[in-house]
């Protein structure tokens, strides 16, 4: 199968490309170079670049197309509000523009950003979302792009990984040093590792099963309890792990406190058992080499 991956130099594009490229073909867009073997083509530009965008689309001839390109960094999202936009919504309209006579699949990565984070509980497909931040408001902008089409899925996810300036790598790094950590006791996730989410996305790719899916792990955390957790695995000290509120912090930024995923569908819909937190604590152990 030939499989298209944009974003594929990010933290789930990277492990998309080491999971993937072990059985198909893999052409991979990104600014910068990242994991390559003999299975992956890489083309560098901006998605920005609509005519080379197109150009890599119709050269490349995907059965698949995995839209990974995000801008992560919330803050520069309220700063570069066009740029968000662009990524997260424009290009994603010209890939379906391109695609829309053909039988192409395509998978676009969203986010458990997307809701309020008033609810009580995890959230499931069928809750109304309501965006609090412009990363969030244009990433729902991609999934009802992408909704609209007749072979469009969109997963919403968190992910965690090994990439430097990660959240997990912030973490190892500070309990390493014993450093001390300020962690939201009142901010819930429900994160996965990268690692496992590529393995779970190979396993589904040829499914003909397309809409709206949470795929994450199938519990939820705060972040602090995660903090806490992940130190006792890698026997390092939690004594400067401190529980603060988000109400602390000093930002214009809005989150949502509770952005706790419901996979039930998920697992229904592909039988397969989406890991829990302990599986991505050990994924994040395993990734970072340590015993």
């Amino acid at each position: 199968m030939r499989i298209a991956v944009t974003g594929a130099s990010g933290m789930l594009g990277s492990a998309l490309l080491k999971e993937l490229s072990k059985t198909h073909k893999i052409f991979a867009c990104s600014r910068n170079l990242s994991y390559s073997n003999k299975n992956i083509y890489w083309s560098q530009f901006d998605l920005i670049n609509k005519t080379k965008l197109e150009d890599w689309i119709y050269q490349s001839k995907p059965d698949i197309l995995i839209y990974c390109a995000a801008i992560v960094n919330l803050e520069l999202c309220e700063t570069q509000k066009d740029l968000a936009k662009n990524i997260h919504f424009d290009s994603i309209l010209k890939i379906i523009d391109i695609i829309k006579k053909t039988h192409m699949k395509l998978i676009y990565i969203s986010s458990d950003g997307v809701f309020n984070g008033q609810k009580t509980g995890k959230y499931t497909e069928l809750d109304d979302v309501d965006p609090l931040n412009v990363y969030a408001k244009t990433k729902i902008l991609g999934e009802e792009a992408v909704l609209g089409y007749d072979h469009g899925m969109v997963l919403r996810t968190n992910i965690l990984g090994d990439k430097e300036n990660s959240f997990s790598s912030w973490l190892i790094d500070s309990l390493k040093l014993e450093k001390e950590l300020n962690l939201f006791s009142d901010v819930f996730f429900s994160p996965i590792h990268v690692s496992r989410l590529a393995k779970i996305i190979n396993l589904i790719i040829e499914r003909q099963r397309f809409g709206l899916y949470h795929c994450s792990s199938r519990e939820s955390i705060s972040k602090y309890s995660f903090g806490i957790l992940l130190a006792k695995e890698l026997h390092f000290s939690y004594q400067k792990i401190k529980s603060i509120q988000l109400s602390q912090i000093n930002s214009n930024l809005i989150r949502p406190r509770n952005m706790a995923l419901d996979v039930t569908k998920f697992e229904k819909d592909f039988e397969i058992t989406l890991p829990n937190i302990s599986d991505c604590v050990m994924s994040i152990k395993e990734s970072f080499n340590l015993k």
